[in-house]
């Protein structure tokens, strides 16, 4: 039962609304599921090494998370807003030029780095060790295998939102530029909420 609480917990955080999901349904709009994919893999990469340490470290990490919480909110906000501004800047100049420098911009290497200046990811994820995999007494490969659950599950509900974008190209097509600040609104809306509310 506490199994499947967990797994329920995992997937209901993981395709609900978030920055990542904009992210991803921004990407698979405007570029297509190939660009997206890059970005989803470093969101997987990220939350499996944020996980790890999590687990390793749950104790140290839950004792010290009210002291770093407050300046891990102010980096992910700023870099939310960063993420936004990219969407709006690749609106603005439609040039060959500006749609490489998004495509660089939110690759791998920035879904991964995302992952770790956002407090509610921190929390996600202690939670998930703290509560579940260490009350569960797994061992170490069942520690594995529990996390590589997790990930395909990231990676399910990071590529049905970058998917969606995709399915309604033609749409995304010609409401582009309201699409673009629509999502880039809703990314400084969480990096509001994630400073108010680490």
């Amino acid at each position: 039962m506490i199994f499947f609480n967990l797994l329920s917990y995992t997937l209901v955080m993981s395709i609900t609304p978030g920055p990542n999901n904009v992210i991803c349904l921004a990407l698979g709009s405007k570029y297509g599921y190939k660009t997206a994919a890059k970005y989803i893999l470093g969101v997987v990469i990220g939350c499996f090494i944020m996980q790890w340490i999590m687990m390793m470290l749950h104790q140290m990490i839950a004792s010290s998370l009210p002291s770093i919480s407050k300046p891990i909110s102010y980096v992910g906000a700023i870099y939310m807003i960063y993420l936004a501004y990219t969407l709006i800047r690749s609106d603005m100049k439609q040039s060959k030029k500006t749609n490489s420098h998004i495509k660089k911009v939110l690759s791998t290497k920035e879904g991964i780095l995302l992952q770790f200046v956002n407090p509610k990811a921190y929390l996600f994820n202690l939670t998930i060790v703290s509560s579940y995999l260490v009350t569960m007494n797994l061992n170490f490969i069942g520690y594995i295998a529990f996390m590589l659950v997790c990930s395909l599950i990231f990676y399910m509900c990071c590529s049905t939102w970058a998917l969606f974008g995709k399915g309604f190209g033609h749409f995304f097509a010609n409401y582009g530029k309201a699409l673009n600040y629509g999502l880039s609104a809703t990314l400084v809306y969480l990096a509001i909420t994630i400073v108010i509310h680490p």
